[in-house]
């Protein structure tokens, strides 16, 4: 009997939500105007996000969309949106339904090492990455994905956690807005990168093995 089985890894294989499988090729500005950050569900990234709205207050021409998830208590909440008050070019979401539709209208992402990174990656969206350590179990695996996207040229890895200043995040900002040859460059490896077919190959391989037997 034959007992080996295939074992079939990598981004090629990495299945995405329904919506992601259908992304039109990005179209890059010469002049980014929207501007997307989403580091994940909860109270541990507020103290990075009130380093990102501070930032964000230096470009009042710039529209950050900043999303937070369920997992954002009502105080931390609170304290975003009171570090954002008066400034009209910030605004904060939660839970939202509809994330998809805001990734693609973006020109440049501020992302956590998550999940997300990877669903920017997908919609050509040039990226800033932060990781976080959630617990003593993930210490480590979101700097790898940031490292990784680096190498690969589809986001630039500003630290972890806390591990940066507002003004290392402006630099990288700035050069960003200022290179669009540099946006284009990373967005089309993004889409090369992850194609959003995973969920179609995996099936395809699920059949064969089927029929083969």
């Amino acid at each position: 009997m034959n007992t080996s089985c295939p074992y079939f890894a990598g981004l090629n294989y990495l299945p995405l939500r329904k919506e992601f499988s259908k992304i039109e090729k990005k179209y890059i500005s010469n002049t980014p105007k929207e501007i997307l950050v989403m580091l994940g569900a909860g109270d541990l990234h507020t103290s990075q996000l009130i380093k990102i709205i501070e930032t964000a207050k230096k470009y009042p021409n710039l529209q950050y969309t900043i999303i937070t998830g369920i997992a954002m208590s009502s105080h931390n909440q609170t304290m975003l949106q009171n570090a954002a008050m008066g400034f009209k070019n910030i605004i904060l979401l939660q839970n939202i339904q509809n994330v998809t539709e805001y990734m693609q209208k973006a020109d440049i992402a501020i992302s956590g090492g998550g999940n997300t990174l990877f669903e920017f990656a997908r919609c050509g969206i040039p990226a800033i990455s932060i990781s976080t350590d959630y617990d003593s179990t993930h210490a480590s695996h979101q700097e790898h994905y940031c490292q990784a996207f680096q190498n690969a040229n589809t986001s630039i890895y500003l630290g972890h956690n806390t591990n940066w200043t507002a003004e290392e995040l402006q630099k990288l900002m700035q050069r960003l807005i200022e290179n669009k040859e540099q946006r284009t460059a990373m967005s089309k490896a993004c889409q090369k990168l992850i194609d959003g077919k995973a969920t179609p190959k995996i099936i395809k391989h699920i059949l064969q093995s089927y029929v083969k037997k």
